[in-house]
């Protein structure tokens, strides 16, 4: 997984259920990895720099059949067509982004290798996943237009301090300029960069539970699949940037920037 916010919700979950985990910051350092070290379970985005998560799970096979090792595809494209993509690749199953902590632990303990019940999701994680208590979200934020907190909070099992760290990475980080990264792509004509952007801000937004975010650059992401007009594709660009430039101020104002930490 390359998206450190998408780091961060999944090896804070499955640290939570009493697992080891390492992480990898593309396909070819996952490859080297299982190379050199046997886990019981690999999860991975299929969509990764340096090498892909349709690539990297082939190579993994060439060393271990998909009966010795489980891998699990874990990407916002949630389509039976998209889940086909990930079998054919080498994949066991598939995870849906936004991760909802009752399906991960639902596959993990579904594809956990025999002799790993030590290693399973722990009761009272899996308990927490299913039916998690009720705790106030951020104070201050619960009211900001298009972020449903408590709904994303439900998906970390209601960790305030996760939450919080998921937010100042996104507003005070890489994230918040996104959209005016986009808007330069599409300036230059580098629309194959635009399309692998767009679908990752959508991503990041859906796991802050930030609906109007996500719609808008769903909207962007699809007027460059179905190759929409310049002016069509221009406005749903610029919406977007609205979007991002309203949230980033509001939540600003609330979660002031971490000293030292990187954004994501």
């Amino acid at each position: 997984e390359d998206n450190e916010l998408n780091q961060l919700v999944a090896t804070e979950l499955l640290k939570k259920a009493g697992l080891e985990v390492e992480l990898a910051e593309n396909g070819q350092v996952a490859v080297e990895r299982v190379g050199r070290r046997r886990y019981d379970l690999v999860l991975m985005d299929m969509q990764m720099p340096v090498m892909g998560g349709e690539e990297a799970p082939r190579r993994i096979r060439q060393q271990f059949p998909i009966g010795q090792l489980a891998i699990l595809a874990m990407t916002a494209n949630a389509m039976a067509g998209d889940r086909e993509r990930c079998l054919a690749a080498g994949m066991n199953d598939h995870i849906a982004k936004p991760i909802e902590p009752a399906d991960l632990f639902g596959k993990l303990l579904q594809w956990r290798p025999q002799g790993a019940a030590g290693r399973a999701p722990s009761v009272a994680a899996r308990q927490a996943a299913n039916d998690p208590a009720p705790t106030p979200g951020p104070a201050g934020l619960d009211g900001i237009a298009g972020l449903d907190v408590k709904a994303a909070m439900g998906r970390m099992m209601n960790d305030r301090s996760m939450y919080e760290r998921l937010l100042r990475k996104f507003v005070w980080g890489e994230s918040a300029a996104m959209a005016a990264t986009i808007t330069a792509q599409l300036e230059r004509g580098a629309l194959d960069e635009a399309q692998r952007a767009a679908p990752s801000l959508k991503g990041r937004a859906g796991t802050l539970r930030a609906a109007e975010l996500q719609a808008r650059a769903a909207a962007l992401e699809s007027a460059l699949k179905q190759q929409a007009t310049a002016g069509e594709v221009r406005t749903a660009s610029a919406r977007l940037a609205e979007e991002l430039a309203r949230l980033v101020e509001v939540v600003r104002a609330i979660l002031p920037q971490p000293g030292g930490e990187r954004g994501g």
